[in-house]
């Protein structure tokens, strides 16, 4: 709580209209954001920057496992939600399949041709191949994987 009784003792004086001003332009002037220069023949919604599509190839996608999942190697994925990030080690693919920052599994991939007639350019999806097993797919610009999961039952 701020002390009434003594605040007339030490002589507080009130701040003028002028004095307000020019400290809120002291701080204007410092905090001016640069405006970015455009060139001649660039324009703000140019296509011309291809950094759209790294950004697009470095989105990792959220796939829904509707059911409890298995892989071949015994890695169990429970029925819900996951981020899938894409890793290259060694020569092999993986897919790191993950919630928040929780790592459920750590697939290795297999390389495939197929194209899966995706319109995308980054996609992942899971595919019902049996009433036993369904194929993890995912594709970017550079490669297309497939793995095929088990179903738990």
């Amino acid at each position: 709580m701020i002390n009434f009784d003594r605040s007339w003792k030490v002589k507080h004086e009130a701040v003028t209209d002028k004095d307000f001003e020019d400290v809120m332009k002291r701080f204007e002037k410092k905090k001016k954001p640069k405006k970015y220069e455009f060139e001649e023949n660039e324009s703000r919604d140019s296509l011309n920057d291809m950094s759209i599509l790294n950004d697009i190839a470095n989105f990792s996608p959220i796939i829904l496992f509707p059911m409890d999942l298995r892989s071949y190697e015994g890695e169990v994925i429970p029925a819900g939600y996951y981020k899938l990030n894409y890793v290259e080690k060694d020569k092999e693919h993986y897919l790191l399949v993950s919630q928040s920052r929780k790592v459920f599994a750590r697939l290795k991939m297999q390389q495939t041709s197929e194209n899966f007639e995706s319109d995308n350019i980054q996609f992942a999806e899971l595919r019902t191949n049996d009433e036993e097993s369904m194929n993890l797919i995912y594709g970017n610009l550079d490669i297309n994987l497939v793995k095929k999961l088990y179903i738990l039952h």
